[in-house]
């Protein structure tokens, strides 16, 4: 079993769901669904997934065909309304959107939310190039790149009031915030 990146997201929103008795979780891009198989799907009555890939898709409904599975990019005028007791994650997304607070803006009040981005300032990757060492810092297929204040900053901007934040580290050589939070009613 792979589960690759995002384990600590999982595993934190695993415990928030199982403290607030979340019923439902919809994963905006889902991927696979490997992580949401095996961390989320038992504990809630209810799976969503969406992600732009159709392959990733296909496998989600394999692995878990009793949830909900739609190919979509959230990127096009996407409405995020969701029943009470729902829990959106959204691991590692917002960073490969081209404007990530239009999406943010779709999502409608009062929903918990748990969003993920690497830390900009903790993004590494050496690799050997003609022999040496070389260190990369930046992700090509990231559009933004933010620190863990910005990301919180970016949230705030958008209405969401932060309930609670992780910092953790990631198999690779980076490390990553998870935000839990919600849009306020006003």
């Amino acid at each position: 079993m792979k589960l690759d990146f995002q384990i600590p997201v999982y595993c934190f929103a695993n415990r928030i769901l199982l403290e607030h008795q979340i019923k439902e979780v919809w994963d905006i891009g889902c991927g696979k669904g490997t992580k949401l198989a095996y961390l989320i799907s038992p504990y809630v009555n209810k799976i969503i997934g969406t992600d732009s890939s159709a392959n990733d898709i296909e496998i989600c409904k394999e692995l878990m065909p009793e949830g909900e599975f739609d190919c979509l990019d959230i990127e096009d005028s996407m409405h995020i309304s969701c029943r009470p007791n729902t829990l959106i994650i959204c691991a590692d997304v917002l960073e490969h959107l081209n404007e990530p607070e239009n999406f943010l803006s779709t999502i409608e009040k009062e929903i918990l939310c748990i969003f993920s981005t690497p830390d900009s300032s903790t993004m590494k990757k050496v690799f050997i190039q003609n022999g040496k060492p070389t260190v990369v810092t930046k992700n090509d297929t990231h559009k933004h790149s933010w620190t863990k204040a910005e990301f919180i900053c970016l949230l705030k901007n958008q209405g969401f009031t932060i309930i609670e934040t992780i910092y953790y580290q990631e198999c690779i050589p980076y490390k990553g915030i998870a935000v839990l939070c919600r849009k306020d009613k006003s």
